[in-house]
């Protein structure tokens, strides 16, 4: 029941080297390219009812439809992936499922006797870490799916798509500019009422994207704000519509 309602997007493996598995994993499977994240930290977090943060960094890529998620953690602090693997281990940690109404899946997951292991709240997305051990051998990870989430992993999902032999496997992440590329795009498609072809996807990101680096951080964030705000009123006013 919960694959069909909540489809797994996401597989993660614990490693002892995140760059070393991702060059692995993209000579061997043609994965990739991988966004990678040092040292992550979060703005909220919580893991079974403390609050002490593990050093972890992350390692994100695709293959085929499928996210792959590659964890180093670099001390010794109680955490998710310590309760499965001790130093030098290495293995798969946890699947990943995206959902709509993160509180209400969470209960969902309480309610039928699961553990909540860990809690966070990260890049502006929620993202809960349930101990299903005892059916799958793993964690699983309730991820949220504001469109910023959604539109930084299309991107990641379309540099997989035209990824072949002989490129980096290592792709730039910038947040900011990512969601502002999204939220115009996103934008565009609430004008026009329809899907745009990927190709025209596409060729936005190839003219934005260096337009939109040129900017100051502060003109950034004042555009990035602006987009929301517009996506965010005609959500309302098509919901009132329709």
């Amino acid at each position: 029941m919960i694959i069909e309602k909540n489809p797994i997007f996401q597989q993660a493996y614990f490693v002892n080297n995140i760059d070393e598995a991702a060059k692995k994993w993209s000579d061997l499977y043609g994965a990739g390219p991988f966004v990678f994240t040092h040292h992550h930290k979060t703005d909220k977090f919580e893991y079974r009812n403390t609050s002490d943060e593990a050093d972890v960094s992350y390692a994100f890529g695709y293959l085929g439809d499928t996210m792959i998620q590659f964890i180093e953690q670099h001390d010794e602090t109680p955490s998710i992936y310590r309760d499965m693997f001790a130093r030098g281990e290495e293995g798969f940690h946890h699947i990943g499922i995206l959902v709509s109404d993160f509180e209400e899946e969470l209960d969902r997951f309480l309610k039928m006797g699961f553990d909540l292991a860990c809690r966070l709240w990260a890049d502006g997305v929620d993202a809960a870490y349930i101990d299903t051990r005892s059916v799958n051998g793993v964690f699983t990870e309730i991820h949220g799916d504001p469109n910023h989430i959604l539109g930084e992993f299309s991107r990641w999902k379309r540099a997989h798509e035209k990824f072949k032999v002989g490129d980096t496997y290592k792709l730039e992440r910038n947040n900011k500019i990512s969601y502002l590329i999204f939220y115009w795009q996103y934008s565009l498609m609430l004008l026009f009422y329809q899907d745009l072809d990927s190709s025209l996807f596409d060729l936005i990101l190839a003219v934005d994207q260096p337009f939109v680096a040129s900017f100051s951080e502060t003109v950034q964030t004042r555009l990035l704000n602006l987009m929301i705000a517009f996506v965010e009123y005609f959500d309302i006013v098509l919901l009132l519509l329709y």
